[in-house]
């Protein structure tokens, strides 16, 4: 029986060669599978144990470590500066996006954190 090669399996085969090999985040560790799906740390979380995977993964792998394809987890407090400081490069994702509001007897008022500010598109 020959070998059946399907748009599924190149399409596959081409990710997980992109994830581990040629991708921007490619020099961070961390499992493979974590590297090639965002499987791995869904599954820590429904385990109830993200944090505790992560940390020793931390322990294993240094400051910088990759949890999912798309997601390095860094451990190192000098590095805090550099990722969120003043015209650092980088930008805040979707999970800092202003939902805070806070309900009084007059109504609401709307409060925007520091925390959660983002930057002009």
């Amino acid at each position: 029986m020959g070998l059946i090669i399907t748009p599924v399996g190149v399409k596959t085969a081409s990710w997980a060669f992109y994830s581990l090999l040629v991708g921007p985040l490619s020099s961070y560790p961390g499992p493979l599978f974590a590297r090639i799906s965002p499987f791995w740390v869904i599954a820590q979380c429904r385990r109830g144990r993200r944090s505790q995977a992560v940390l020793d993964l931390h322990k294993k792998y240094g400051d910088f470590v990759r949890i999912a394809p798309n997601h390095v987890s860094i451990a190192n407090p000098a590095a805090v500066q550099q990722i969120y400081g003043h015209k650092s490069g980088f930008t805040k994702g979707p999970f800092y996006e202003d939902k805070s509001i806070i309900y009084h007897s007059a109504g609401q008022l709307e409060l925007t954190y520091l925390f959660c500010t983002l930057s002009p598109s």
